[in-house]
């Protein structure tokens, strides 16, 4: 048997796939966001409890109807018994089994039995909590793919139940200027990942279940998001002039600070807009671009979920040359998807008035 960091045999066998023994007192829940439902079974009440504190209204008793996928909870012990292999390019070793995939998550002990429709989370989830946010949000992302939303990686505010869609490199500002908006009226609706498909005459834009991950000296460039920080965190971050203190991001419970308003899980699409700005770029300009300037936001069209996405291969990443050719025929869908509505771009410095200025104007109060 495999624990966490030993190195796998020539006899290591496929795991087999968690399930509830018979006697077990599993909760059942559901967590619906937009039209995309999990049926949540877990074993662990006090897993449970965290669940719903984060989830919130989203995660509710199980009403016993189909959902779009089911996730399993185990919190305990993880028997391993296969040869994983590092990814390479995304955390998590991989063990790749006809329909499915097993993920390990090598600092936390925590595996994932993932295939279509199905998951099946081990470990101790009391203190890995995010691994399982993390299965569940993944599943749900591949339970909307199905339902025929398209995925973008990007951030999106919205105001009367219109939504702007932020895309851009990483570290361009995305989830900073979304947090940023809150305390202009906006309403949170995605710092990371966004769902959209046609609806109508418009084109529905939906967010993940989750709550933003940024990292803490963001939190020290927003006021009222600063007082979420620890006096010592503060004081470090002060001292270090602001430059990033830790590497990993944390959730933010925009709730807390803002009220229970400051969220929405839909809107309508209303623009598209690029941030190409950066520190001294000189005059900011916001361009209007046509339609075929879809093909630049690519990299922002169809992103992997890494190793838990089971529609990219974990193990056998292609060169980025090929990545850049296989993302344009999918373009394609998304030029399609985007053409209702007017995609902007932002070059020049950073010039945070001016975008503020734009966005007003594609999101008016009345």
């Amino acid at each position: 048997m495999l624990h966490p960091g030993d190195k796998p045999g020539a006899d290591d066998v496929p795991p087999t796939p968690a399930a509830p023994a018979p006697d077990a007192p599993w909760r059942a829940l559901r967590l619906t966001w937009g039209d995309g439902s999990v049926q949540v079974l877990i074993s662990d009440p006090r897993v449970a409890g965290a669940l719903r504190s984060y989830y919130g209204a989203a995660l509710a008793e199980d009403p016993g109807s189909p959902a779009d996928a089911v996730v399993r909870l185990v919190h305990g012990p993880v028997p391993l018994d296969a040869v994983f292999e590092e990814a390479g390019w995304a955390a998590g070793a991989v063990h790749e089994s006809p329909g499915g995939r097993h993920v390990l998550d090598r600092d936390s002990g925590v595996l994932a039995d993932l295939r279509p429709g199905d998951a099946t989370v081990r470990g101790d989830l009391q203190r890995h909590l995010a691994r399982a946010v993390a299965v569940l949000n993944s599943v749900y992302a591949e339970a909307m793919r199905r339902r025929g939303y398209l995925l973008f990686h990007g951030a999106a505010v919205a105001r009367a139940g219109r939504a702007v869609l932020i895309l851009g490199p990483s570290r361009v500002g995305k989830s900073s200027t979304v947090l940023r908006l809150l305390d202009r009226g906006y309403q949170f609706l995605a710092d990371d990942n966004l769902l959209a498909r046609p609806a109508g005459d418009g084109i529905r834009v939906v967010g993940f279940p989750r709550w933003p991950r940024v990292f803490p000296d963001t939190l020290l460039r927003q006021p009222r998001l600063a007082t979420l920080l620890e006096p010592a965190e503060r004081a470090a971050l002060v001292a270090s002039s602001g430059a990033p203190v830790w590497r990993e991001k944390r959730a933010i419970d925009l709730v807390t600070v803002y009220g229970p308003e400051c969220r929405v899980t839909e809107a309508t699409l209303a623009a598209v807009m690029r941030l190409d700005w950066r520190s001294g770029g000189g005059a900011t300009v916001v361009r209007r671009r046509g339609r075929i300037a879809a093909l630049a936001h690519a990299a922002c069209f169809d992103p992997c979920l890494g190793t838990l996405d089971l529609s990219r291969p974990a193990l056998r990443r292609p060169p980025r040359l090929l990545r850049g050719l296989y993302r344009i025929p999918r373009a394609a869908r998304y030029m399609r998807l985007l053409a209702p509505v007017p995609l902007l771009s932002v070059t020049g410095s950073i010039d945070h008035d001016t975008l503020d200025s734009t966005i007003e104007s594609l999101l008016p109060t009345s």
